[in-house]
């Protein structure tokens, strides 16, 4: 019996997690070919089955496409110590161009969406690319970068699953403008008060090419409901209040 350690995840799936898969419903699935029977009688078989059908379902949940056939074959030359019929630089420049060019549907799939959006009536484009349009105007001072604010907020992905909501959770979120994506540092600093806004966050201005698995997938636009609540009053750091409170030295 071979015996052997199994990487902890293949490289074709590092190089091409998430980003195979645009952010709508996935394709329907092949219909799968017919397989040899097999028995599952030895403890070799059985081990043997398991990591199988382990790495298969990992290989499944990247949405990349597998040849089966060619898959086992691959797998059967590593394990029997043949040289591989694929050098290293050919594999790699495979794995690269077949992510370059899902990196380009990706893309030309969300320009298409944000050209859609942008042409709707009362939707406002910024020179960044962000997309919004005014709910409610609110009153008041704009918050500025470095302002602390307290916002509802609900983000969907373009197919309508919501990721996150603070109506969701009954609590408003506080945090400095600054320290969020970049979409939301700018479309806060247009709002005053009491606003309430449709963002579209084109994925330069969100996450970018990474993502933020396992719910938004690399180059994912996003789109929030946004209401300004307040401009939050922060409190003087301690130390600071203790060096005005000191006495002044005596002469």
């Amino acid at each position: 019996m071979k015996k052997f350690i199994l990487p902890v995840a293949l490289l074709s799936a590092a190089l091409l997690q998430a980003c195979s898969q645009p952010s709508g419903d996935a394709p329907a699935a092949a219909e799968p070919a017919a397989r040899p029977a097999t028995t599952l009688d030895t403890t070799e078989e059985r081990l043997s089955y398991g990591i199988a059908y382990n790495l298969g379902q990992g290989m499944a949940t990247e949405s990349f496409p597998v040849n089966v056939d060619a898959f086992m074959v691959g797998l059967a030359d590593a394990i029997d110590g043949k040289d591989p019929q694929l050098t290293r630089e050919e594999l790699t420049a495979e794995m690269q161009s077949y992510q370059e060019s899902i990196v380009a549907d990706k893309l030309a799939e969300e320009t298409a969406f944000l050209a859609e959006q942008g042409a709707r009536e009362g939707i406002v484009t910024t020179k960044s690319g962000l997309l919004y349009e005014v709910v409610a105007e609110g009153e008041g001072d704009k918050p500025t970068s470095t302002d602390t604010v307290s916002v509802h907020y609900r983000g969907t992905l373009p197919n309508g699953q919501e990721f996150d909501s603070s109506y969701s959770r009954g609590q408003p979120a506080q945090f400095r403008v600054d320290q969020v994506i970049p979409g939301w540092t700018e479309a806060l600093q247009l709002m005053a008060p009491g606003a309430k806004l449709n963002l579209v966050i084109p994925s330069a201005l969100a996450y970018g090419a990474a993502g933020a698995p396992p719910t938004i997938r690399p180059y994912s636009t996003l789109l929030f409901e946004v209401e300004l609540l307040e401009i939050v009053d922060v409190e003087e750091p301690a130390a600071e209040a203790d060096a005005a409170e000191e006495p002044a030295a005596e002469g």
